[in-house]
């Protein structure tokens, strides 16, 4: 699967961030999203891994965006869909 450009997941409070991939080097996004307030269930911008936002990551690959790893917010039942945490 390759995307056509780096999701937010409709989240107004997403961060995306951008480093390189320690084992291949290729340039490696990180996409923090989906992250609720405890109390009032609001969408809060990620602070830590202990507020409950998902983890998407993609690597570009000759120009292509390849998904890595993608961990599901807490509110949408936070498991991996597929890769690691590493």
């Amino acid at each position: 699967m390759v995307w056509d450009s780096i999701p937010n997941f409709d989240d107004e409070n997403a961060k995306i961030s951008e480093s390189v991939h320690e084992l291949s080097g290729c340039r490696r996004f990180d996409v923090l999203y989906g992250g609720r307030d405890s109390l009032t269930g609001a969408s809060i911008s990620p602070k830590s891994k202990a507020d409950g936002h998902g983890h998407f990551i993609l690597l570009e690959v000759d120009g292509e965006l390849h998904p890595f790893s993608d961990r599901n917010p807490v509110s949408t039942g936070g498991q991996h869909e597929f890769g690691t945490d590493r």
